[in-house]
């Protein structure tokens, strides 16, 4: 990551599993590293760390906002607390992209609880240029559209635009970078997945 914040996709690197390409990682992270680095005497470790802890406590207010939002304060506390004292979090204190996922992640299951269909759709999008995983926030997105238009057609209630514009931008973000990757590798379709079996991930 610190790698591409530094010099963008350059690299190539030779493994056991062969030669693999760092466009096997997301660009969001590191774009917001080498911004911190561009307005910072920052290097790009201490960045990296800067970024990735400010996005874990953003994420923290998500988490807490969503609980609190269903079952009250108490419940939004204990959340944070969980998420933060599980094993995994671990890696809250590594230069690395989950906070930055989660913090979206966290933000947009609550714009959907609160109705704000277009911030919900427009985070998914950025949440897709951050981790692979970040498809199943794009899904959940299309799926509570897809509900709540349901809900609207039951009830006789006008279907608003902001359900199908919600559906339509979620998924964009990662659908762009898996395709740009594809043209990359030569396969527009099938060259991301590729690229990460080469990377041995797996579905």
């Amino acid at each position: 990551y610190l790698g591409i914040a530094a010099h963008g996709y350059v690299r190539t690197e030779r493994t056991h599993l062969g030669v693999v390409s760092d466009m096997a990682f997301f660009p969001l992270y590191p774009a917001l590293v080498r911004v911190v680095t561009a307005l910072s005497p920052l290097s790009g470790g201490a960045a990296g760390l800067v970024v990735s802890w400010t996005a874990a406590a953003v994420a923290a207010c998500g988490i807490y906002a969503v609980g609190a939002r269903l079952h009250g304060r108490a419940v939004g506390t204990a959340l944070v607390l969980l998420w933060g004292l599980l094993p995994h979090s671990v890696v809250l204190s590594m230069a690395y992209t989950e906070p930055v996922l989660t913090a979206f992640a966290a933000w947009t299951l609550y714009a959907l609880l609160t109705g704000r269909w277009l911030w919900a759709g427009a985070l998914a999008a950025l949440a897709g240029l951050s981790r692979p995983n970040a498809f199943a926030l794009s899904a959940t997105v299309v799926a509570a559209a897809l509900w709540e238009t349901g809900r609207c057609v039951r009830e006789r209630r006008r279907v608003t635009h902001r359900l199908w514009t919600a559906a339509a931008i979620a998924p964009t973000g990662w659908v762009a970078y898996v395709l740009w990757v594809g043209r990359h590798e030569g396969s527009v379709l099938r060259g991301y997945f590729d690229l990460q079996r080469r990377w041995g991930s797996r579905f």
